[in-house]
């Protein structure tokens, strides 16, 4: 994302009240600057329109110029394309040098970009302190996602010290800005009290944020508060309701507590083959839970029902997690 930033004039231009002959000194260098400036900014102008139309060969091209003058913005895009194989040959390397050009200059998406590369050890040996500190630098610019990859850092004290006050301060201006991982982090901080007192009424709230924007973890989560009534009434109805977003979008804890529901008919109507399909799809993710909830229900099923049940976790298994193996 990027902002339209003021750029203010070297001090020298910003005289004022000069004898006119050290005027006519210092006019010309700053003519030069607005020049650059202007041709510059004209050609990144170019280069994103080129971009936005897809012509990705020309967009390399014209954003290679201002990234060699040293324009970070124009390094990060270079850093970006080489990354993915847009307009070039994909080249991990060299990404991560043109991120770490732009990273160096400020460019806070190119510091995000680049703690990641060295938190996961993609194209560079893993070092997460390296990670850490990049991090640092982005959530410190304001970039929300790093924000909240320094605060998940600072949870697990990994290339960080752990501190979960430090956590949940990063978290939190992250989630105020919007991003739907550290809302729902900050909602488990609120509902375990860790780095602040425990409190379910925000645990709920900060789940709720999220998981209206489509969060898979925050909507299980949230499904969990009504179904325990936690920070709100308990409501089994609604645990069933934001247990089957989640559980639709592949979340496997999700799934093994929509199946509870049905194995137990609450919130909606008691069904074995539903609550078997649920069950077998976080089985093949690997929930334990799952594999006994799903040995219960087959004990209380006839051979028709658990026929349709393998149907259906054929069914669910191809539309929420993969397509089934052949």
């Amino acid at each position: 994302m990027s902002a339209r930033v003021r750029r203010r004039l070297p001090e020298t231009c910003r005289l004022r009240r000069v004898h006119v002959n050290l005027f006519a000194v210092v006019a010309l260098p700053c003519l030069l600057v607005n020049a650059a400036a202007v041709e510059n900014e004209s050609k990144m102008a170019a280069a994103r329109a080129a971009l936005e139309e897809a012509a990705y060969e020309k967009a390399f091209l014209l954003f290679e110029e201002p990234a060699q003058e040293g324009i970070p913005a124009a390094q990060y895009q270079i850093g970006m394309m080489y990354a993915i194989g847009q307009g070039v040959a994909p080249n991990i390397v060299q990404a991560i040098r043109w991120y770490l050009r732009a990273a160096e200059q400020g460019n806070r998406d190119a510091q995000y970009h680049l703690a990641l590369h060295y938190e996961r050890g993609l194209g560079i040996a893993q070092n997460l302190d390296e990670a850490a500190r990049w991090y640092r630098e982005a959530a410190e610019n304001g970039d929300p996602l790093a924000q909240n990859n320094l605060g998940l850092m600072h949870a697990r004290g990994q290339g960080a010290r752990q501190d979960d006050a430090e956590a949940v301060r990063w978290y939190r201006r992250a989630a105020e800005q919007g991003a739907v991982q550290a809302q729902s982090n900050l909602g488990f901080m609120y509902a375990a009290g860790r780095g602040v007192p425990k409190d379910e009424a925000q645990a709920v709230e900060w789940y709720r944020k999220a998981a209206e924007q489509g969060e898979a973890v925050a909507q299980a989560n949230l499904g969990s508060m009504y179904d325990a009534g936690l920070g709100v009434p308990e409501d089994d109805a609604k645990a069933a309701e934001w247990y089957r977003k989640a559980a639709e979008q592949g979340d496997a804890d999700a799934q093994n507590s929509l199946g509870a529901l049905y194995a137990n008919g609450q919130g909606v109507p008691r069904d074995y083959v539903m609550a078997y399909a649920w069950f077998a799809i976080a089985a093949g993710q690997g929930n334990a839970k799952a594999e006994g909830n799903a040995r219960f229900v087959i004990a209380r099923m006839n051979r028709s029902q658990l026929e349709k049940g393998i149907e259906l976790y054929r069914e669910y298994w191809e539309d929420f997690v993969a397509p089934f193996p052949k």
